[in-house]
């Protein structure tokens, strides 16, 4: 017995060599396992595992650890480039899909910390086999347990498909994120680019949105996950976390009447509008320079976790394009697989219209947003701030299509169209023209909120000083909601 602990003392003695970081710019695995944890600690798994009994090193590509996170457990791996280059083969891959087993038999959040320059090409189709194993994992661990991937350096074909793969993606900004490098590329297409130019941070957070937040150091890049991992519930059928949020007396917000501007088509930022009601004005964007016209994000109001998608008439008038029903489609399935009430500040002209729109797929993804509208089970709020018109009235999520409350502010107009756009279109008639002109005598206009109201199809007309009182209020009362107007099925028909 001494001369197996013996053994182990050598093997010890063998790590603590391994660990030692001669690099000045890059963490190593364990080091940034250490950041990830509470006090920097963790239990490491598969410490003494090695790609051969007959190696004489214990770095085998990968560190695995469970521990916790903000007080809660959770699994995580990080890979290592310094050994062949972060790839993944078989031994790396068994690793990962037991860190998967532990998470899902236990319903704790996975979380990886990736620089990897893909699979490992001398363990062939064994490397293919075992990665699909891991990306088949990430697949139906989706929307069951929270899963969040850091990128540092290269992060290169099987690594990157089980990136993005996951719930959120963390890029450290000068990582990059693709399906092979800049050489490969060249040689099969002959486009000759650099490695940021094909999936550098800027690509993944401006162009394509399959990058949530970017972020500036190693270290910064992995507190972003405990960020993260704090609005986050272990797994979909806990609720998110409620904070404890003492507030004396009810509050009146009169700030806004200065924010909001008199004329409804002159842009504002709405994301001052969130801050103005939540918690500590506090709001975690996400995907903050993607689709910038639609603002989404976590707030609390009273403790309670919110998720928020609002309208950004700074960047396009707050018109929904393709980009932005995208980034809608993502964060409202996240909503709603995660138990999140959605709040909804809208202040949209419609979608955009153009030939260009239509080629990229607007009338698609707008289905799409539909669908994840109707499939988003948990309370539904929406709060009408100055217009809503044609086809992105759905995005109020009106009564019928499963909203719980909607509130108008005075000022706000709701309608297939402006009433400008109304008068040139029908002005000729004259009839139309005498209501509209009879309407506008007694300071009302076809679009005025009083009308949904009238047919029941808004709740009620808030003072905006008023607003977050009405949130806590709703958030309060409706939080017990069970659905049953979706049929049981395994999944809807995804329209792409």
């Amino acid at each position: 017995m001494k001369r197996d602990f013996e053994k182990f003392d050598e093997f010890n003695k063998i790590l603590e060599a391994e660990n030692v970081n001669n690099s000045e710019s890059k963490l190593l695995p364990i080091e940034r396992l250490a950041i990830l944890f509470d006090d920097g600690k963790f239990k490491e798994l598969f410490k003494y595992s090695s790609v051969s009994p007959f190696a004489e090193s214990f770095k085998d590509g990968i560190s695995c650890a469970f521990g916790n996170v903000n007080g809660k457990p959770i699994v995580a791996y990080a890979t290592d480039f310094s050994f062949e280059g972060g790839s993944i083969g078989v031994h790396q891959s068994n690793q990962i899909l037991e860190l998967y087993r532990l998470a899902k038999n236990h319903c704790i959040p996975i979380v990886a910390l990736i620089e990897s320059g893909g699979a490992k090409l001398m363990d062939t189709i064994h490397v293919q086999e075992s990665l699909a194993g891991v990306l088949r994992e990430a697949v139906f661990s989706s929307g069951f347990i929270p899963q969040i991937t850091c990128t540092f350096g290269h992060c290169i074909g099987a690594s990157a498909f089980i990136s993005v793969l996951t719930d959120f993606v963390i890029m450290e900004k000068d990582s990059n994120l693709s399906i092979s490098g800049a050489n490969v590329n060249k040689a099969a297409t002959g486009e000759d680019v650099t490695q940021a130019e094909i999936g550098g941070s800027a690509i993944h957070t401006k162009h394509s949105g399959s990058a949530h937040f970017v972020t500036s150091g190693e270290e910064n890049t992995i507190k972003k996950v405990r960020e993260l991992l704090s609005w986050l519930p272990q797994n979909n059928k806990e609720k998110p976390p409620i904070k404890e949020y003492i507030e004396t007396e009810e509050r009146e917000i009169n700030e806004i009447l200065d924010l909001l501007p008199d004329d409804e088509m002159k842009p504002f930022d709405v994301k001052k509008l969130i801050k103005l009601f939540t918690d500590d004005n506090e709001f975690f964007e996400i995907q903050e320079d993607y689709a910038k016209n639609l603002v989404v994000g976590f707030a609390r109001f009273n403790g309670i976790p919110v998720g928020i998608v609002a309208n950004q008439s700074l960047y396009m008038g707050g018109a929904l394009d393709t980009k932005s029903f995208r980034k809608a489609i993502r964060f409202i399935n996240t909503l709603s697989a995660y138990n999140f009430p959605m709040l909804n500040f809208a202040d949209v002209p419609g979608a955009v219209p153009t030939s260009d729109e239509h080629k990229k797929g607007i009338l698609n993804l707008g289905a799409s947003f539909l669908q994840a509208l109707g499939h988003h089970k948990n309370l539904k709020l929406s709060i009408i701030v100055r217009k809503c018109f044609g086809g992105a009235y759905s995005m109020i999520n009106p009564k019928i299509s499963g909203g719980d409350i909607i509130y108008a502010y005075p000022n706000a107009s709701i309608g297939i169209m402006s009433d400008k756009a109304m008068s040139s279109v029908l002005g000729k008639n004259s009839v139309i023209r005498e209501k509209i002109d009879t309407l506008n005598e007694k300071n009302l206009k076809l679009t005025h909120p009083v009308f949904a109201v009238s047919g029941a199809y808004i709740d009620d007309i808030i003072e905006p000083k008023n607003t977050r009182i009405e949130i806590i209020n709703v958030l309060k009362s409706f939080n017990t909601k069970v659905f049953n107007d979706i049929p049981e099925k395994t999944l809807y028909n995804f329209t792409l």
